[in-house]
């Protein structure tokens, strides 16, 4: 299992290359935007953003891996 420290790990690296790769790229916190550049440094700095974005992560995974695991039952079941 991934732990905390590997999965911001993981996010940072990616954050780095959305930055480089698509500067314009923004999340949207309510009435707060950040860019890759912006949300890299507040990672380390901010508990509850660092949090969220954790949570998120394993939230999202889980839908991919339920959506994949469908996807391959209705595959196998000869219908599309």
């Amino acid at each position: 299992m991934v732990g905390e420290k590997d999965l911001i790990a993981r996010i940072k690296k990616s954050l780095i290359a959305k930055a480089e790769k698509d500067p314009s790229w923004t999340l949207f916190l309510g009435k707060e935007q950040l860019s890759a550049a912006d949300l890299l440094k507040r990672l380390d700095k901010d508990k509850a953003l660092r949090k969220m974005v954790i949570e998120s992560s394993f939230a999202l995974a889980i839908e991919m891996w339920n959506n994949e695991g469908r996807h391959k039952v209705e595959g196998n079941s000869g219908s599309t």
